[in-house]
């Protein structure tokens, strides 16, 4: 059985006023993407190499050939805007940047609610909704090391 490598990143962008920074997934779909994703990368890094690297939206728009971007986890556009009420259509059209929205599993109310309201966002814009698990260590002993300090 052959295992598919998936290029992707998980990308950090201001929002418009610069107040705010929301997570967004990135991930490649063909060569053309995997030049985009390096293209973005390197923006990134040579725009902010003091502090956390920001991919600008602008950016993601003029690279997003090749690309399937994701709306991004609870740190991310679409959750930040639902959780500050924004309007249904507001909603919409903040979803309708992305190429599929993300719902990150949780038992909390607000967010099964929250989740709820991304599917049917989803559904009346046409966009696939997808079930992401945020995976924030890549090694078990980084986990206890953190939670140690």
């Amino acid at each position: 059985k052959k295992i598919k490598l998936i290029y992707g990143m998980e990308a950090y962008m201001p929002s418009d006023d610069g107040n705010m920074i929301f997570h967004t997934s990135i991930l490649v779909k063909n060569k053309e993407g995997l030049k985009n994703l390096y293209r973005l990368i390197s923006s990134a890094e040579q725009k902010n190499s003091e502090s956390l690297q920001l991919t600008m939206k602008c950016n993601i728009e003029k690279y997003r050939e090749g690309l399937l971007i994701g709306s991004g986890c609870d740190k991310g556009e679409l959750y930040c805007a639902m959780m500050e009420d924004k309007p249904f259509e507001e909603l919409c059209e903040v979803a309708a940047f992305y190429d599929y929205l993300e719902v990150v599993p949780n038992t909390i109310e607000a967010l099964i609610q929250i989740n709820e309201e991304i599917v049917k966002i989803g559904q009346t814009i046409g966009k696939p909704v997808e079930q992401v698990l945020p995976i924030l260590y890549s090694r078990w002993h980084q986990q206890q090391s953190t939670q140690a300090e």
